[in-house]
């Protein structure tokens, strides 16, 4: 499975559920997650890999310093985690 496969799933979940996804990039810095999930009244971020991999080591920096500001991120390589983010 292609890590395509995993953010076009992750984008109809999105829509399904009666939200939308952005393609996330720092201006100036690196690391950012690859989608910011809006939904209604509720937002957060996913970093997605192909299945079996892990975020950079500067990704998971960047992962550290938003859930210490209380922002959520998510890591999905499957279409079953994507299925397990906090949808509801």
């Amino acid at each position: 499975m292609r890590e395509s496969q995993v953010e076009k799933h992750l984008k109809d979940l999105a829509r399904a559920n009666g939200g939308t996804t952005r393609k996330v990039k720092w201006m100036g810095h690196h690391g950012a997650p690859d989608r910011l999930v809006l939904l209604p009244n509720r937002f957060f971020f996913v970093e997605l890999k192909r299945p079996g991999k892990d975020a950079e080591a500067h990704q998971a920096r960047e992962h550290k310093r938003l859930h210490r500001s209380g922002i959520r991120v998510y890591m999905a390589d499957t279409i079953e985690q994507v299925e397990g983010l906090p949808w509801a």
